[in-house]
């Protein structure tokens, strides 16, 4: 039997990607889910489809920037079924670009959604999970969340928040019944890889770069595979989950030689600067 048999979750980012398979194979596993996400029109196009399969899910339209909408849902769903089990924070987003291309604005955005979207909801699942005495809290980090990685500046600060905040909460956490993960994925193929904004570049270009083309080589997966491997490690309790593995082997040497790691993406970068540059003068 699984674990999260009859148990009540909260997926944030339901409507694709990691968000959307979790969602799945959590209701297959005969969880209660709670399917969030701000495109709400696809969300429930997602939700119809797991309930015509006779799954237990329920659709509800979350900015995760929204502090107060995000705190309503959570004491809501605890209050509907007397208690919250898990909550997925997967909800995220990027902007590709150098720093010396993109706005404050950009910036901004990514902020709001890949770190405030999670504390929120880290926040406020931890108070009430600390009230019951039981409960999982797992936060979607990534391999750029205890890496540097040039082009996504903004996105590699609030993984690295979001890892740190996991950490340190799952040491306070000791004694109270409170679990907690930290999930690091590789190269997932989902639609992040192609419908992020690019401001200076285009995801295409952005996707053809050295250092993505490698990691791509390295650590690619399906959103299917990622979402099972996340559950796995939640299964197991586990304090932080790479996706796949290997991202594990990337965090190990940065740690060992992390200058010499640095000056390898400084290398790899220029090399796609150069090749940014010749597209351009060609088109």
């Amino acid at each position: 039997m699984s674990i999260f048999k009859d148990k009540i979750c909260i997926v944030t980012g339901g409507a694709q990607g990691i968000g959307r398979s979790l969602c799945d194979q959590l209701a297959r596993h005969g969880a209660y889910v709670v399917m969030a996400d701000i495109n709400f029109e696809s969300l429930e196009k997602v939700a119809e489809s797991l309930l015509g399969k006779g799954l237990k899910v329920k659709a509800v339209h979350l900015d995760v920037t929204d502090e107060k909408g995000f705190k309503k849902i959570i004491q809501d769903t605890a209050a509907e079924h007397g208690q919250l089990d898990y909550l997925f924070n997967v909800a995220g987003t990027a902007v590709i670009g150098e720093t010396q291309d993109v706005t404050i604005d950009h910036w901004t955005k990514v902020f709001d959604v890949n770190l405030n979207g999670v504390a929120y909801g880290a926040f406020h699942a931890y108070q009430l999970m600390a009230k019951q005495g039981s409960g999982h809290i797992v936060n979607l980090s990534s391999v750029e969340g205890v890496l540097p990685f040039p082009s996504s500046v903004s996105y590699v600060g609030t993984k690295h928040a979001v890892f740190g905040i996991t950490e340190s909460l799952w040491v306070e956490a000791a004694d109270m019944g409170i679990d907690l993960t930290v999930v690091c994925p590789g190269y997932i193929r989902t639609p992040m890889l192609t419908d992020s904004e690019a401001v200076n570049t285009s995801m295409d270009v952005w996707r053809g770069s050295f250092l993505v083309v490698l990691f791509e080589k390295l650590s690619a997966i399906s959103a299917d595979t990622c979402a099972k491997l996340i559950l796995k490690g939640v299964t197991k309790k586990k304090a932080v989950v790479f996706t796949p593995k290997i991202g594990w082997l990337f965090w190990l040497n940065y740690r060992i030689w992390p200058t010499g790691y640095m000056h390898m993406l400084r290398f790899f970068h220029r090399m796609d600067r150069k090749r940014l540059k010749k597209l351009k003068g060609a088109a």
